[in-house]
């Protein structure tokens, strides 16, 4: 069942990125096919994808289940801590990706152009990261006060006996 939920345009643009997010990810996920001969880059390369599609995952369950003014369970609190954890790594191998990428001796074989590509992806990349793990912080606090003024205004037009 679709629900119609009312977002702030900060949620709304959280949202939307996650979404726009998710799908490169998915399609990055089923095209891949470790051409490296090195293992380990391989594998932290094919984590990282898993790691942001859980991440975007995560996020849209979270905005749609719980919000505007819905307290997260026990559950959705844990998945938001192993989310959480998963997208600092993210952040972390996007940085040494772009920081090694901004030495020359890394892309041997890449044309200019193309190098230039590959770093503004990874840097807008990371910029959306740092955007999420922000909003991250942000969602308990923000639903509990929601829920807490929701409740609050039910409450208004009760009877109380005094």
């Amino acid at each position: 069942m679709i629900r119609y939920i009312k977002l702030t345009p900060k949620w709304a643009i959280f949202l939307a990125l996650n979404y726009i997010m998710l799908l490169p990810m998915g399609i990055l996920i089923l095209k891949h096919i470790p051409r490296s001969d090195n293992f380990l880059f391989s594998f932290l390369f094919f984590f990282q994808l898993i790691c942001v599609a859980f991440n975007n995952w995560v996020n849209i369950y979270v905005v749609n289940r719980f919000f505007p003014d819905r307290l997260l369970t026990k559950g959705a609190t844990r998945l938001l801590i192993v989310s959480l954890i998963f997208d600092i790594f993210s952040l972390i191998t996007a940085i040494g990706v772009f920081w090694t990428g901004l030495q020359d001796k890394n892309l041997v074989g890449v044309k200019s152009s193309q190098k230039n590509f590959i770093l503004t992806c990874f840097a807008l990349f990371i910029i959306v990261t740092i955007y999420f793990l922000i909003m991250r912080f942000q969602i308990k606090a923000y639903l509990k006060e929601a829920f807490n003024i929701k409740k609050m205004t039910a409450d208004i037009g009760k009877e109380t006996d005094y």
